[in-house]
Formats: structure tokens, sequence, C-alpha cells
């Protein structure tokens, strides 16, 4: 198995989204999407956890963070599953957060 890098990790984790996007298409819960990706990133033989809240530190300063994560893989790569219509600008604001 390929160590985990960077690269190849947001490789990995897209291509087990793409997969559960193949095989179950649109127009689910978006707890049926994460269950279903959780099941396709242990296939995929990648460490993940689900729910964490984030620490927020800026300038040495830390401050609560009510956002919670769907995913956290190989303590590196946060991912958002979304289950919407259609993809709106606070979608991509969220994203870029």
């Amino acid at each position: 198995m390929k160590p985990i890098t960077g690269d190849n990790l947001t490789q990995r984790a897209i291509d087990c989204a793409m997969e559960v996007h193949r095989r179950l298409g649109q127009g689910f819960t978006k707890d049926l999407y994460e269950n279903c990706m959780a099941l396709e990133l242990t296939a995929a033989g990648l460490p993940f956890e689900r729910g964490r809240v984030p620490q927020m530190i800026y300038d040495g300063q830390r401050f609560d963070f009510t956002c919670q994560t769907d995913f956290i893989v190989a303590d590196k790569l946060v991912v958002q599953v979304e289950a919407v219509d259609a993809f709106e600008l606070a979608h991509e604001q969220k994203l870029r957060t």
C-alpha cells in the first residue's frame, strides 16, 4: 500500500466520493451519503474520524469553533458531504473555509 501523502490522500478520498456518487447517484439524504463514504474510506484503508470539531487558533488565540466536520481523513484532510439540489455560493464559501 502506498504511504499516505497530501496529494495521494486527496486523490484517494476523491476516488471514494466518486464511487459513492457512481453507485448511488443523486437524490438521497446526507446521512446515507456519509455512511456510504465511511464504508468506502474503510475499504480504501484510509483512517478517519467522524464529527470532530476542530480547534481554531488565530494569532496564538484559541477560539470556539462550532463547525463539526463530517470526516477528517488521516488527520490531514477535511471532507464535508453535501446533498443539495443545486450548489450555491454559500456551499462554496463553506468549502473555502
